[in-house]
């Protein structure tokens, strides 16, 4: 790398690091401190995501939204479609934030996040309050019953129906009917 460069970005460090000393030296940023640990204390007990400092400064991690990216949208689409962009999972009040910095109107935060707890198709819940899309994970297991539609495709495919007719028989099911259909449909 060349010295020129080498020693202007030495000078804008330590300037930004000066900065930085003044900035945490300030009576006004040891209130800020304690007011958001207090903050993150209460949204805690109330189930609610921490707000991060950073959030509160709007910094961002690299990513830019744009102001209209999700005008329009639905929160859930507009919260997979930021998901899907930031490439991971992210918090619930980073998803929140960035919608309506995107233009995405959120009429209500509670329904945005029963609305991801309960589309598992597409999201995960990775975390207390962490989520992310399902694409994100391939090697999880999203372990759903098998019904008789199964059985029958899998008689299909030469798999040994017992197991495939025990399952259902466990998924409620009569035993008998659930191996005359399967049965028939082997035939």
């Amino acid at each position: 790398m060349n010295d020129d460069l080498t020693k202007l970005v030495s000078g804008l460090r330590e300037q930004v690091e000066k900065l930085i000393v003044d900035i945490k030296s300030d009576p006004r940023m040891s209130k800020l401190a304690s007011l958001h640990q207090a903050l993150n204390t209460l949204e805690e007990s109330c189930g609610m995501s921490k707000t991060k400092i950073a959030d509160l400064f709007d910094f961002k991690e690299g990513m830019e939204i744009r102001p209209d990216e999700f005008f329009g949208l639905e929160p859930l689409e507009a919260a997979k479609r930021f998901l899907r962009k930031k490439g991971k999972a992210a918090t619930f009040g980073e998803i929140a934030s960035m919608l309506q910095a995107g233009g995405c109107e959120i009429k209500d935060e509670a329904e945005l996040r029963l609305s991801l707890a309960r589309s598992t198709r597409q999201v995960v819940k990775v975390g207390a309050d962490l989520y992310g899309l399902t694409e994100f994970y391939p090697d999880m297991n999203r372990g759903r019953k098998k019904t008789l539609k199964d059985a029958i495709e899998a008689v299909a495919n030469g798999v040994e129906v017992v197991e495939t007719v025990d399952e259902l028989v466990e998924n409620g099911k009569s035993e008998e009917r659930k191996k005359k259909e399967v049965l028939e449909k082997s035939k």
